[in-house]
């Protein structure tokens, strides 16, 4: 606990020495043109003032910056749109550096079993253009075009409109370009199904992407999760379902971040590494959880709005990267979030989302519920094969409307075994 406090210390002695500096140079320099304008001081009082007020607002949190708007930071400090952007830049790269102790990648050996792990699953020229989770129910219910708006009237253009989409989406799975949102309680299987997300998309392309899972929560957190990867590759390979002939799995990436100004400021990063054109790589982008990272800090009071100015940037930040394929044809993202669920006595469950109306970002929207243990049949490939029975955990999944409804849409049931997800 000393060690984090030590670290936490640090950090903001570091941002107030960089916020210090640039108040200092702005004001120094606004004190200048006002010397040349003597005559208009009395009238710029009142603007002098606010002006104060604004700096020592800020003083107390300088992270609260990149919250902002840039122009409406622009106009409070009477500073340039460019002296705005660098000092952005100063306190994002700052965040990053002070937090990169606690960010890891693993990196997995080419030994004997896990060399094994990688080839992509299909070699024919039609390339899948959606990400796949293991459960063919699943995809499908995930799909932007799966029929979640059958209960509704449309338009004729409407309808043409899906069917070209659907022509061009020729499998189901999370596309590209796209953000789902699972919420579910616990044990609910958000982090399972997120994991083996992030195996299918390594092991099923041809684009070579890579994985960036951002987890949050107490603790050292990503060692628990790397080990549940290798356990799933393991049991995939003893089924004969991959090998590695081109595609590695240091793809995988994992970082923790402990609240909401650690996120925004990897979002920030990572949007500007995404925008460079300096490659053609494949991206999905994993938050475990939205609700980890944001559930105190939103509602917290006393912090004059900034963890709802935070929360907001970040959800106009993972829009933005979702759609970078629109900017930079070269890079497509998919994103998946994942949220909690609180209690509701408006709910016919008695739980809702965590976060509620703020959380309006995915495309997809699935709730996940614990169901019951399954019996299914599982097939060994290991030199010969073998059929066992084997218990998995059962999960119900049910898409959502975009008022957060299920009634009249699509459920399925899937099963959470060793292998990751599958269909029961």
């Amino acid at each position: 606990m000393e060690v984090v406090d030590q670290t936490t210390s640090s950090l903001r002695h570091q941002l107030n020495q960089i916020w210090k500096e640039f108040r200092d140079v702005n004001k120094d320099s606004q004190r200048r043109t006002e010397d040349d304008d003597s005559h208009e001081i009395d009238n710029n009082i009142q603007d002098r003032d606010k002006l104060e007020v604004n700096y020592a607002l800020i003083s107390r949190n300088p992270q609260s910056i990149l919250s902002l708007d840039p122009e409406q930071l622009s106009s409070m400090l009477h500073v340039t749109p460019e002296q705005v952007y660098n000092l952005r830049q100063r306190i994002s790269n700052t965040i990053l550096a002070s937090k990169s102790k606690n960010s890891h990648q693993f990196q997995f050996e080419a030994d004997s079993s896990l060399s094994n792990l990688c080839q992509k699953r299909r070699e024919v020229e039609n390339i899948s253009r959606n990400i796949t989770t293991g459960s063919n129910a699943f995809d499908k219910l995930i799909s932007s075009t799966s029929s979640s708006m059958s209960s509704r009237k449309r338009s004729r253009r409407q309808e043409e409109t899906e069917n070209q989409q659907g022509n061009m989406e020729r499998d189901s799975g999370i596309a590209f370009g796209k953000i789902v949102q699972c919420s579910g309680p616990s044990s609910s299987g958000k982090t399972q199904l997120a994991l083996s997300l992030a195996v299918n998309t390594i092991v099923s392309s041809k684009r070579s992407p890579w994985v960036y899972y951002i987890c949050s929560g107490g603790g050292n957190v990503c060692q628990p999760l790397s080990r549940r990867i290798r356990q799933i590759i393991a049991m995939l390979n003893q089924q004969g379902k991959i090998d590695s002939r081109e595609v590695f799995l240091d793809n995988i990436y994992f970082d923790h971040v402990d609240n909401g100004h650690d996120l925004l400021a990897r979002l920030k990063s990572l949007e500007h590494e995404l925008m460079k054109d300096n490659d053609s790589e494949d991206l999905l982008l994993v938050i475990d959880s939205m609700s980890g990272c944001f559930g105190n800090f939103v509602y917290s009071d006393g912090d004059g709005g900034v963890g709802s100015a935070i929360f907001s940037e970040c959800k106009l930040l993972l829009r933005r990267i979702s759609r970078v394929g629109d900017v930079n044809s070269s890079k497509q993202v998919a994103v998946l979030v994942t949220n909690g669920m609180v209690s509701s006595s408006d709910s016919p469950t008695g739980r809702k989302p965590a976060l509620g109306e703020l959380l309006r970002i995915g495309d997809v929207h699935i709730e996940l519920q614990p169901w019951k243990d399954v019996n299914v049949v599982s097939e060994n490939t290991n030199g010969h094969k073998s059929i066992e029975r084997v218990v998995v955990r059962g999960i119900k999944a049910i898409k959502l409307d975009e008022n957060n409804k299920s009634e009249g849409l699509d459920e399925i049931k899937f099963g959470i075994g060793v292998q990751g997800i599958m269909d029961i």
